[in-house]
């Protein structure tokens, strides 16, 4: 697997807006609603991409804040914990196979001589990944901006109100 590196022009500016006008378990609810709705681009590709022997593949596909514990274990040693960080995956829902379909196997011998045979790979995710990056990366850049904006009108007109009922600071 290789490590690609991206760049968003304007993150930096959204960021300090985010962090100037929302509390920060605000600001991690517009990072995980514009990012599920950017992956979600991803993932539908991936899923019309994916192999169809029982359909439970494609099917399993989808965005989500968590791993399975075998994904949590090998993730942690990857990534630091910053608790101001919100991180959405798109794939397979704790498919034991996935990845076998998505990068093929080699002939397997068992013990008593015989052998499982090879299983050629068959991508799906990398393609869906190529083919959408692009567009995901400008959904989260623009849905960002949005939805900051839209949170903090949001935000402004409730508290306004509060104050007009005599509550609130």
């Amino acid at each position: 697997m290789s490590k690609q590196s991206v760049s968003v022009e304007g993150l930096a500016d959204l960021e300090k807006m985010m962090v100037e006008h929302l509390p920060k378990s605000t600001g991690r609810g517009v990072l995980r609603r514009v990012g599920t709705a950017a992956l979600k681009i991803f993932v539908d590709r991936a899923r019309d991409l994916a192999p169809r022997a029982s359909g439970d593949l494609a099917e399993s596909l989808a965005v989500s804040t968590r791993l399975d514990p075998g994904q949590r274990r090998d993730h942690r040693r990857l990534v630091s914990d910053d608790k101001a960080a919100v991180e959405l995956f798109g794939g397979a829902a704790a498919l034991p196979h996935a990845h076998l379909v998505e990068f093929g196997t080699v002939e397997r011998h068992l013990a008593s001589g015989g052998s499982t045979g090879t299983m050629p790979a068959q991508p799906f995710m990398r393609p869906a990944w190529d083919a959408t990056r692009d567009a995901v990366l400008d959904d989260i850049a623009d849905g960002l901006g949005r939805e900051i904006a839209a949170t903090v009108a949001r935000r402004a007109k409730r508290l306004a109100k509060k104050r007009a009922q005599g509550g609130g600071r």
